[in-house]
């Protein structure tokens, strides 16, 4: 889950580092997991799920650039 609380209200923003509301009553998942269809495992795919919610499917991926 991000840190992030979600809203259907889109706001014109920065791409880069776009703010969403300060309160809500989801939050923004993003990303898919090892069962996503392709469309959900690029980073930009969002959802929502409530706060307290927990999934073996939501949580977060190390990566590391291999030179």
């Amino acid at each position: 889950v991000d840190g992030n609380w979600y809203s259907k209200k889109k706001k014109a923003q920065p791409v880069s580092d776009p703010k969403g509301p300060k309160f809500g009553n989801t939050k923004v998942v993003r990303g898919g997991y090892f069962a996503s269809g392709a469309t959900q495992l690029r980073a930009s795919a969002r959802g929502f799920v409530g706060p307290k919610i927990s999934s073996g499917s939501i949580g977060f991926r190390c990566c590391h650039d291999f030179k």
